[in-house]
């Protein structure tokens, strides 16, 4: 094999070596994404109180965001509003303001 060759082939692999990182890394994410599925899906709901003190904020603050549809997401189930905290965790981070 000449020297040309062998950089081709060099060339070659090192290409192939970097669609795999990049599949590797596709799958690692779905994984990590349908684990976060379950768990959520595992997780306990609670009620308005334990929501609104979970944001800090009192029960009335969080019926105005959820009447004006700026709320968290929210299950309702025979008329009794429940959250998962996960959920509330991700909609709270969305308000974040400024450097953490």
């Amino acid at each position: 094999m000449n020297k040309s060759s062998l950089t081709d082939l060099g060339t070659a692999i090192t290409e192939r070596l970097r669609g795999l990182d990049e599949a590797i890394e596709i799958a690692i994410e779905s994984v990590a994404r349908a684990h976060e599925t379950v768990a959520e899906r595992d997780e306990p709901f609670i009620g308005k109180e334990e929501a609104a003190k979970f944001l800090n904020m009192c029960v009335g603050t969080l019926e105005r965001r959820m009447a004006e549809q700026l709320g968290p997401p929210r299950y309702i189930d025979g008329g009794k509003v429940n959250f998962r905290r996960s959920e509330l965790k991700k909609w709270r981070e969305k308000w974040r303001v400024g450097a953490v």
